[in-house]
């Protein structure tokens, strides 16, 4: 199922999110009752269940009573209740990727509030027109949206500023502080461009060090070229080796990942380097569930690979592996993403080289670099 962004221009819509067999969306209007910003087209035949908020609201009501008669309540009557079902434009004149980046970090900080993984983030890219800005405008407006924008563009800064207001739509002016407190500072105004160049500096080819090696690296390749890593991410099939170390290795890493398989003996150069390790672990269940999703997509239904038993007996003897190896750093994978696990291993990344004496660049887990800041 796509889903199609209607454009200004005579092009046709834009496609900005696609979905996969299990996935939902549509979700907001069951709690607005509103219409979406965008249409969702089937690209091929498909079967959807669907759920009206009536239906909904009876089932919420009926496992709330559940809960309350099932146990001791603390509530009380007077504790805050919130409920965030609003969308969220992200609105810039490059990619708005650090945008995207701080708004979700910052919903992160409302996870107290009722549905407030629901709020669906829209994500408008280059914007350079005043007509752009209405269209966005018109659509926060009705949706009751919050824009949030990265606008360098002084004018159509103004002009977002201006009919946002007029319209009583929300707004939140990103990185306009951050210039204004620089240029003040610096005596000087912002050259006002969007998509600035990124220099072909040192810093640059450090960078695409980085990927090349994590590249050349990935599923146990080359352990004789594990001295020059920064990091070693080993775990189970499935545990999220791959993505992690690219994920890593665009921040500035050298990564290589291997995984662990009971009955076979990993490389000597694992443990020539356990200050280098980072062991991932994950519950059997859900590994279960990741590999057995996996499975159905190359169209087998059944495999010893996706046993959950299969699968305990595996955990059993990896973390028997990790135990025996303390110098490593285990990170349990079952109910994170991608930004928690990399986040706690740039936070162990820290505490060593904090608790390094010579302060050298070579450190105990990992050089400290200097990587790739977000466009705006």
């Amino acid at each position: 199922v796509d889903i199609l962004k209607a454009s200004s221009e005579p092009d046709p819509a834009t496609r900005v999110q696609s979905y996969l067999p299990g996935d939902c969306f549509g979700h907001l209007s069951l709690l607005d009752k509103r219409p979406r910003a965008a249409s969702a087209v089937a690209t091929k035949d498909s079967v959807f269940w669907s759920i009206d908020s009536e239906s909904l609201n009876r089932f919420l009501e009926k496992a709330r009573k559940e809960n309350l008669s099932g146990e001791d309540s603390s509530i009380e009557e007077d504790d805050e209740i919130c409920v965030l079902p609003r969308e969220v434009f992200v609105l810039s004149d490059c990619t708005g990727e650090s945008a995207v980046t701080a708004v979700r970090n910052t919903m992160s900080q409302f996870s107290h509030c009722e549905a407030w993984d629901m709020c669906n983030i829209m994500t408008y890219r280059f914007v350079s027109s005043e007509r752009e800005i209405d269209h966005v405008i018109q659509q926060a407006e009705r949706t009751e949206a919050i824009i949030v924008f990265t606008l360098v563009n002084r004018d159509l800064k103004t002009i977002l500023e201006k009919k946002a207001k007029k319209s009583n739509v929300s707004f939140v002016d990103l990185y306009g502080p951050l210039l204004t407190t620089f240029e003040n500072v610096f005596g000087t105004q912002s050259q006002g461009t969007p998509g600035r160049r990124q220099p072909l500096d040192e810093n640059y080819m450090d960078l695409m060090d980085c990927i090349e090696y994590t590249r050349k690296n990935d599923d146990g390749a080359q352990p004789s070229e594990w001295a020059k890593a920064d990091l070693i991410i080993i775990g189970p099939s499935r545990a999220g080796k791959t993505p992690l170390s690219f994920y890593l290795g665009l921040r500035g890493s050298k990564v290589a990942n291997y995984p662990i398989v009971p009955g076979e003996d990993p490389p000597p150069e694992l443990f020539q380097w356990p200050e280098k390790v980072v062991a991932l672990t994950i519950d059997p269940t859900r590994l279960a569930y990741v590999r057995g999703e996996r499975m159905r997509q190359f169209g087998r239904k059944t495999s010893r690979y996706a046993d959950v038993e299969k699968i305990r007996e595996e955990m059993r003897e990896i973390n028997l592996l990790y135990r025996e190896n303390p110098e490593w750093f285990v990170v349990d994978t079952t109910n994170t993403g991608l930004e928690e696990t990399a986040t706690a291993i740039f936070r162990e990344m820290d505490k060593r080289n904090m608790r390094q004496e010579d302060g050298s660049d070579k450190n105990q887990f990992g050089r400290a670099r200097k990587y790739m800041s977000g466009l705006f």
